[in-house]
């Protein structure tokens, strides 16, 4: 009795842990086959006595009978074992060869990455020392860059007043304007036509820059802009383009005297004893200021007594 139960539940467990077992299980029906063995068995021990009562039987046909149950009982426990055991060795047979193939996998791809590795390492390498190049050369233009827009904004801002300088470079444009009040200042030399024909061209032009450096130093001391020089001739105005009120007229002839004083020991080197004068022309009036050209843009002033004022002086 004791191992028939003991039967039972290793047969119920390993219908738990197998769905082949549970399977086959129920289609063998063993919960039955299992009552009528033991209700065999039950009758062949008690000699034909059910609950003390004693029953006509045939104990040989009962004894085959049983015997009967028992081998098949046996043999499908059999099948189901053999079964079992084929399917465990299946499952045992694909789990290796999966194992197999995911072994044969990862070594490939170890070999493939011993490979592939080194040549990713490699090109990173390079694509950073390439990065690394292009930010040097990079930061070198930008360093060029910079020091030719300071080029650029030293010469806007000597080319134009400072105002108009200040609007050029931060890109704006500048339209004409009309000042009511200002005044305007040529000078140059008193007989250039003389010089230039007893000197040589090379002579002229070193004589020219050494008057306009002077000049050019002298008039950064007043309220007062170079417009712009042509040949010996010297423009220069005040009010323009920030007013200052009457005070135009006082800076252009503070500035014309201090240019006569300034000028009056100056010599040519190769004419050492040719006297240097200056002509001053000066006109007060309305003028209009605006740049022209786009190449090579300047600040002009124009106005009728500009204009007669440079006839005249020419």
């Amino acid at each position: 009795m004791v191992y028939l139960v003991r039967g039972r539940q290793n047969l119920v467990q390993a219908a738990e842990f197998s769905s082949l077992v549970s399977r086959r299980v129920k289609q063998a029906d063993f919960v039955d086959m299992i009552d009528k063995l033991q209700g065999f068995r039950s009758l062949i021990y008690s000699n034909g006595t059910v609950n003390g009562t004693v029953v006509k039987w045939d104990p040989v046909g009962e004894a085959r009978a049983w015997m009967g149950n028992i081998t098949g009982f046996i043999d499908t426990l059999h099948h189901i074992q053999d079964d079992l055991g084929a399917e465990i060795l299946s499952d045992t047979l694909y789990s290796s060869s999966a194992q197999r193939k995911s072994t044969t996998f990862s070594s490939c791809l170890l070999v493939v990455e011993f490979f592939v590795y080194p040549v990713f390492i490699f090109l990173t390498l390079r694509l950073t020392n390439r990065v690394k190049d292009y930010s040097k050369k990079l930061a070198e233009r930008l360093k060029i860059l910079a020091r030719e827009q300071r080029r650029n904004a030293t010469l806007v801002k000597e080319m134009y007043p400072a105002s108009v300088a200040a609007r050029l470079l931060k890109g704006n444009s500048v339209e004409p304007e009309i000042f009511e009040s200002a005044t305007v200042c040529f000078s140059g030399l008193s007989d250039f036509q003389e010089l230039s024909r007893i000197s040589h061209g090379v002579d002229i032009i070193f004589f020219i820059n050494r008057l306009f450096d002077l000049m050019d130093d002298e008039i950064s001391k007043y309220d007062v802009f170079k417009v712009e020089t042509v040949g010996d001739q010297y423009l220069v105005v005040s009010g323009v383009p920030l007013r200052n009120g009457d005070s135009h007229v006082k800076e252009i002839a503070n500035m014309a005297l201090g240019l006569l004083e300034q000028t009056k020991n100056l010599t040519v080197d190769h004419l050492p004893t040719y006297p240097i004068q200056l002509k001053f022309g000066v006109c007060t009036g309305s003028v209009v200021a605006g740049i022209v050209g786009l190449k090579m843009p300047r600040y002009c002033l124009f106005d009728k007594s500009f204009n007669i004022l440079l006839n005249f002086f020419r």
